[in-house]
């Protein structure tokens, strides 16, 4: 074990990296989906591309990241990595639409990478510092996101769609030997069933109150993030006739959530889980009502973005790190419940952004994500009463 101090270790740092790479693996298709379905010719359905790849990582945060609890953690991230390197050569030689489709479902169903070593990470941070542990990891899978759509469209210039995917399934592999050799054992305490493991998690949830709050903020977080990226594209060429490779430059926003995530966590660390809820709440309200405001300024609505993101990634890291500290027997099984309901808010942020943006425009999406910033705020207002 690490000798406790006030700082983290580098394996934590190590573990945050890995995470950015890993999550990277999820998102590099979609930068590449006009060349994908030229290559096809499905152009009109290559959008499901990413849909079906996220349909098989929500399916596995519910079946698959529990195992945490009972598998050796170090050779269940390396499985893990291995798998998704396969899926990745699956997605580069495939040779017709459906197991291309079929090697996107695979990709997302071995996706889970970053979110077991989100919980793994607390377990070598020093005492009171687990929040600043996730809050780095999380830092780091926000990098991955950002970046994976970036390096994705630049290499796909060089060396084809098809070359991107292979690169990337060399890359993890090299990773997965990496985490083999750097990570230290860490077999978990629970010895039960599959089955009882699973019905484990829907008892947790039932008995613990916490845990549904910040389930709940955690939805609301990523539904209001969801709210503007999903409808911003169509908003800036409809007002202002940008492109794709403009639009593509608003996503650097995401650099503000990077950069606030670990803070969230460092506050949880430090008791003032209060404060950074709600004010990671308040910076996405004011971002939304910026964004509102300027909304034929494309500055006005790059600042709103900045404050949306980085008040996502304060809330974010602090309501899964005040999560992950509620049952230290049972990380995988609560990171698990927390990250299906984070994504269960960030589906229904895009369905009602999107309804709202068709009736209402961009003031109709900007209230959706206002909405939902407003319902962290409102709540923790009267829990606190």
């Amino acid at each position: 074990m690490f000798k406790r101090t006030n700082r983290l270790p580098p394996i934590v740092h190590l573990m945050a990296a890995s995470a950015g790479v890993a999550a990277a693996n999820i998102y590099y298709m979609q930068p590449l989906l006009a060349q994908i379905g030229t290559d096809f010719a499905i152009a009109s359905v290559a959008g499901f591309l990413p849909a079906v790849t996220q349909a098989g990582f929500a399916t596995s945060i519910l079946l698959v990241l529990p195992l945490g609890d009972i598998v050796e953690r170090r050779r269940l991230v390396v499985t893990m990595l291995t798998l998704v390197a396969l899926a990745l050569l699956l997605l580069a030689t495939a040779p017709n639409a459906p197991l291309l489709f079929g090697a996107a479902l695979l990709l997302g169903l071995v996706g889970i990478t970053p979110q077991l070593l989100a919980p793994f990470s607390t377990l070598f941070a020093p005492k009171g510092m687990e929040g600043a542990a996730v809050g780095l990891v999380l830092s780091g899978v926000l990098s991955g996101v950002l970046l994976s759509r970036i390096v994705a469209g630049l290499l796909a210039e060089v060396v084809g769609w098809r070359g991107v995917f292979c690169s990337a399934a060399v890359l993890a592999l090299l990773l997965a030997a990496l985490l083999r050799r750097a990570l230290p054992t860490s077999r978990a305490q629970n010895a039960m069933s599959y089955a009882r493991l699973v019905a484990s998690s829907g008892h947790i949830l039932l008995e613990e109150p916490r845990l549904r709050r910040h389930a709940l903020y955690g939805a609301a977080t990523f539904a209001a993030f969801m709210a503007f990226w999903s409808t911003y594209a169509t908003h800036l060429h409809d007002v202002f006739g940008y492109g794709t490779a403009t639009v593509g430059m608003f996503g650097l926003a995401g650099l503000a959530g990077i950069a606030t995530a670990p803070l969230g966590g460092r506050l949880v660390d430090r008791g003032r889980f209060r404060l950074a809820c709600i004010g990671g709440a308040l910076l996405m309200g004011a971002g939304f009502m910026l964004a509102l405001a300027a909304e034929v300024s494309a500055m006005g609505i790059v600042i709103g973005a900045l404050l949306l993101d980085a008040g996502a990634g304060i809330c974010h890291a602090a309501n899964q790190s005040a999560a992950l500290r509620l049952r230290p027997a049972a990380l995988s099984r609560v990171n698990s419940l927390y990250i299906a309901a984070y994504f269960s808010g960030g589906a229904a942020g895009t369905f009602l952004s999107g309804l709202a943006f068709a009736h209402l425009a961009w003031a109709g999406a900007c209230a959706v994500g206002l909405t939902a910033s407003m319902l962290i705020v409102a709540a923790e207002g009267l829990r606190r009463r």
